[in-house]
């Protein structure tokens, strides 16, 4: 479970669709530094070839560019 915020919650929500084979991380959340990308790397360490992650809203401040740069091999869906 996840709360946008939370001052203690690590956690992360992530949806599939299968039949487009895409991974959308859809809330995540942690107040420790570090925590986030540790997450990430979790998800796509064993990630499976032709589908793509998507990032529907980001109020991340800066985090997702930095993920879209690290995992710049993977096909990004982008919001048109």
């Amino acid at each position: 479970m996840t709360q946008m915020n939370h001052p203690t919650a690590i956690s992360i929500e992530i949806l599939y669709d299968l039949e487009f084979q895409t991974i959308d991380f859809y809330d995540i959340n942690s107040p420790t530094q570090g925590n986030g990308g540790r997450m990430v790397d979790a998800v796509f360490s064993d990630f499976p070839k032709g589908w793509s992650p998507v990032v529907i809203m980001d109020w991340s401040d800066g985090f997702w560019d930095k993920m879209k740069e690290k995992y710049k091999y993977l096909a990004w869906m982008e919001e048109p």
